[in-house]
């Protein structure tokens, strides 16, 4: 899922991503949904999970909010951005589904908070 489903990639001509999708697509024995839902709504996380026929064996949280901004140019709420929309995905899906009925939940985020970027100081928190 993400909130604009796979519509944003043709516009940036995401070449390798596009790719990838039509390799996952064509496989006989994968079953593919890519869904526009924006994860931190209760009311579409559930509508999605009511949709699903099949136990679910686990979730991936990659939420990302892009505000590029040197740190004295981050407002508060440029700051909290990732964070909040991290927590919020987090927060729903808990309350949709038991948590421990899944094999895995896995919440990733950016490789930035290791290594450093100037322009994505709000993801080193």
């Amino acid at each position: 899922t993400s909130r604009s489903g796979t519509a944003n990639l043709i516009p940036k001509d995401e070449i390798i991503a596009l790719r990838l999708l039509a390799y996952l697509r064509s496989l006989n024995d994968l079953v593919l949904r890519t869904e526009a839902v924006d994860a931190s709504s209760m009311e579409q996380t559930k509508q999605l999970l009511s949709s699903i026929h099949k136990p679910i064996g686990g979730a991936m949280i990659l939420t990302a909010i892009l505000i590029d901004r040197t740190f004295p140019m981050q407002t508060e709420d440029t700051f909290e951005a990732p964070f909040e929309a991290k927590l919020g995905a987090f927060n729903v899906l808990q309350k949709a589904i038991d948590l421990d009925s899944l094999d895995f939940v896995l919440a990733y985020s950016s490789i930035v908070g290791l290594t450093g970027n100037a322009g994505q100081t709000n993801y080193s928190r």
